[in-house]
């Protein structure tokens, strides 16, 4: 009699469990089949595109309301519209891992109408690795008086003897390059810029091709970044605006254009291309003027590059060229 009452008791509770593994969540309810997606070892330059599914295990539509990235290097796109009870979905995500060395975490926040799960963290990991390491991996020169030159000395690091560097080569034919020391795991070179370089923003880089560990030749960019100034002089000379979200009032930001010696000289005309900043000039003095920037309606997401060109009435300097950027999104 004692067997089979507990029997009947197993058969019960089995019967049940059961029932209630079927049950649906009472609302919407995320379900991500992984929250964590490690990518391996990657050679910089890389992309890497990965989907995290989910399921809607509740009852009611499930609605994705918004997907956050922890940086620019990093893109994710939801599932369009609702996800009726049992649909499915994905977040798409990509990392740029082209400004990356090293051990990587990147983090995607999918906020959602799940009462439970209202905001869901996933997380991307890995490593980025190269053949070839640039010092510095930017070539800063700074500001630079017209007509002066400026030096900043590149390494190039050689992870192993079959790596071999095929050519360096200047995308400017005012930045010289010289090479210095040579081995097998290092070479040097001289950056200068010379005096001939134009008024405004240096927008250049080097390009080093060579041969690594993989099939085929590969190339590396590294950027060249300074001003060469004028007789208006522009602070900051680069404007960096950030996280720009479509339909959020940002804060003005603030350029400077003054003249040394003080010059008098009036603006004409502002134009900014792409057309995402709304720019007001405000006269400071004979010399100088304030530019209030603040970003308005953004088209694309993503990298946000582009230039402020302000037009004045000085002779030796009539075009003046601010280069922004920053990130867009939703």
């Amino acid at each position: 009699m004692r067997t089979r009452y507990l029997l009947l008791c197993a058969v019960c509770l089995t019967a049940l469990y059961g029932c209630t593994q079927k049950m649906p969540v009472q609302g919407p309810s995320i379900h991500f089949s992984a929250l964590s997606y490690d990518f391996g070892r990657v050679q910089q330059g890389t992309m890497v595109s990965h989907r995290y599914d989910f399921v809607n295990t509740g009852t009611d539509d499930l609605t994705i309301k918004d997907v956050f990235t922890s940086c620019g290097c990093t893109a994710a796109s939801a599932f369009s519209g609702e996800v009726m009870p049992a649909g499915r979905g994905a977040i798409a995500a990509r990392f740029d891992s082209s400004n990356y060395l090293g051990p990587v975490t990147k983090t995607i926040s999918v906020s959602t109408n799940d009462p439970l799960k209202s905001m869901v963290v996933l997380t991307l990991t890995g490593r980025v690795v190269s053949d070839l390491v640039a010092t510095p991996p930017i070539v800063l020169l700074g500001t630079v008086k017209r007509g002066s030159t400026e030096e900043r000395r590149l390494t190039l690091s050689l992870s192993s003897p079959p790596v071999k560097v095929l050519s360096v080569t200047a995308s400017k034919p005012y930045l010289k390059l010289t090479p210095g020391t040579q081995s097998i795991t290092r070479d040097t070179y001289l950056v200068t810029l010379a005096p001939s370089a134009p008024v405004g923003p240096i927008n250049s880089y080097v390009q080093i091709s060579y041969k690594g560990t993989g099939a085929g030749q590969e190339t590396k960019i590294v950027p060249v970044i300074g001003t060469v100034a004028g007789d208006i002089l522009i602070n900051p000379s680069e404007v960096k605006l950030g996280i720009v979200k479509r339909g959020v009032r940002h804060p003005a930001m603030e350029v400077f254009l003054y003249t040394q010696p003080n010059k008098a000289f009036a603006i004409t005309r502002i134009t900014t291309k792409p057309d995402v900043l709304r720019v007001k000039a405000f006269r400071q003095g004979t010399g100088s003027y304030r530019l209030e920037l603040r970003p308005t309606g953004v088209g694309k997401t993503g990298k946000l590059i582009g230039e402020i060109t302000v037009y004045t009435t000085l002779k030796s300097m009539p075009v003046v060229v601010v280069p922004f950027t920053g990130v867009a999104i939703q």
